[in-house]
């Protein structure tokens, strides 16, 4: 048998500040790298059963696992929602059941995409991938956020008190998650492009004020990407003082490549202002 490399669902990083910190988060979200190819027939793209689970979840090789895990995050949302909004037993009755049927409907769809067979041509191959895409973009998105049913039970159950307070909370979590992702991209860059305490301030001040923010954040395995993508957005008259010269350009380099990931991340379910 030999090996072969074939294209991957996610994009390489252009710069060696991105692969060092994609070395540090891991690499389990960068899947589909080395497949075998049977030497009897190099155009065959051989695969596993597990295949589709991987790319999906990443930790979770088989359906039994995948609905244990889809299941173990609804009941966590909905303790989360029950004890921040004090929801009555109906209302938790009625969101359990909408999850129950997300949960459902996903399931339907994975199991639809899921291989007949493990040996694809190139086309069965590329036919495997567009499957994918849209249960990789509800699973980063989060499968009971928006455009779920357990999000439109949510928001005609609730009363205009616990709407409000869901929204407040709501917004805290995308900008809780965003800062976090900010700081440890800007962490990223310093360990490659020494910044001093300044510049590192005054960046993560760009980004968390004059950037194009993100509607909701993707796994994290792809929020490096996320704000690169929003890096790329601040005004070039805004970020360009923060850097001498010599800075400047592997910053330009970091915010060509951000902008690349732009089609990426809107694939993978990244609501982009």
């Amino acid at each position: 048998m030999r090996f072969a490399q074939v294209h991957c669902a996610y994009p390489m990083p252009l710069l060696v500040i991105v692969s060092s910190f994609i070395s540090l988060i891991g690499t389990a979200g960068m899947v589909s790298a080395q497949l075998v190819i049977q030497q009897a027939d190099p155009n065959l793209i051989q695969i596993d059963e597990q295949f589709l689970f991987r790319n999906i979840f990443r930790t979770v090789s088989s359906e039994s696992q995948a609905a244990s895990k889809l299941q173990s995050v609804l009941n966590v949302q909905i303790d989360q929602t029950t004890k921040s909004l004090d929801l009555t037993p109906q209302q938790r009755a009625k969101l359990a059941l909408a999850g129950d049927i997300d949960i459902a409907d996903f399931m339907h769809e994975l199991k639809a995409a899921q291989p007949a067979k493990t040996q694809l041509t190139q086309r069965e191959w590329s036919e495997l991938h567009a499957k994918m895409q849209p249960l990789q973009q509800k699973i980063s998105a989060g499968l009971h956020r928006t455009g779920s049913l357990f999000q439109k039970v949510l928001s005609t159950n609730l009363t205009s008190e616990q709407l409000e307070v869901y929204q407040d909370l709501e917004k805290e979590r995308r900008d809780r998650q965003y800062r976090g992702a900010v700081m440890a991209t800007i962490s990223m860059i310093d360990g490659q492009l020494p910044m001093t305490k300044g510049q590192r301030e005054q960046l993560q001040n760009l980004l968390l004020t004059k950037a194009n923010l993100l509607d909701s954040m993707p796994d994290d395995y792809l929020r490096v990407y996320a704000v690169l993508y929003a890096l790329s957005t601040i005004s070039e008259d805004d970020l360009k003082p923060v850097f001498n010269e010599k800075e400047w350009v592997a910053i330009r380099q970091l915010r060509i490549q951000g902008q690349s990931m732009r089609s990426m991340l809107i694939q993978r379910g990244v609501n982009l202002q």
